[in-house]
């Protein structure tokens, strides 16, 4: 969203390549723009902003102190967007999921691959994900985020305020709350995970799926047989 930003026009754009060279030993042109759409095509992009975080920082922050009015408090906004530890554990967490479902990505759209090989490559990133749902696993990465925080002087990751649920849908019982940001972030997270393996379940679990990898398995034995 950042990287979007700065590519709207090339004065944004020099602009920012300028303050990441000067900040840091980093090519500012392997930054990308976060595509708002294709989001099994962003990895990349939210790996690279991982990596260049201060830079990015400071690139917004020069382009706010030389720039008009009105892209001084879009500059100042995102800057404040994403000097933030809730960013950067909330992309620390994408990038887990979406290294998975990326390379899923290409597999499934190679033209040599069969259906069921397809499938069996649902499967296993299926296993994959659902090996992320580990608290351990969560642990690494939001110790890894606060690190980052700490390196960069930003914010520490903070749930925001909790509202308080209405009667009729808690009933008497006290409403479930978050103690702590590594437990409300926790939930986040695996709720991704579980969204995406619940998703993935829908596409390979289907009748007429089911029906087609038959077909194609009596079409592949059949050529085979013609061959030999």
């Amino acid at each position: 969203m950042t990287w979007l930003y700065f590519r709207v026009s090339p004065p944004n754009s020099a602009t920012s390549c300028k303050a990441v060279q000067q900040h840091h030993d980093v090519c500012a042109a392997l930054l990308r723009p976060l595509c708002p759409t294709r989001v099994l095509c962003g990895g990349p992009a939210h790996k690279c902003i991982l990596r260049n975080f201060d830079c990015i920082l400071d690139a917004l922050q020069e382009y706010a102190d030389s720039a008009t009015a009105e892209s001084v408090a879009r500059a100042q906004g995102f800057a404040k967007l994403i000097g933030h530890g809730n960013f950067l554990i909330s992309l620390k967490c994408a990038v887990a999921v979406l290294e998975y479902l990326e390379t899923l990505n290409r597999a499934v759209q190679t033209s040599s691959k069969s259906v069921a090989s397809m499938v069996t490559a649902m499967k296993m990133t299926v296993g994959a994900l659902n090996d992320l749902r580990d608290e351990d696993r969560f642990q690494a990465l939001f110790e890894e985020a606060v690190m980052l925080c700490r390196k960069s002087d930003v914010p520490f990751p903070e749930f925001l305020r909790q509202r308080r649920q209405p009667k009729r849908l808690c009933g008497p019982a006290p409403a479930n709350t978050w103690t702590t940001p590594e437990e409300y972030f926790r939930n986040q997270f695996f709720l991704v995970v579980d969204t995406a393996v619940t998703q993935l379940k829908l596409r390979y679990d289907q009748t007429g799926l089911h029906t087609y990898m038959q077909l194609e398995k009596i079409l592949t034995a059949t050529d085979t047989k013609t061959m030999n």
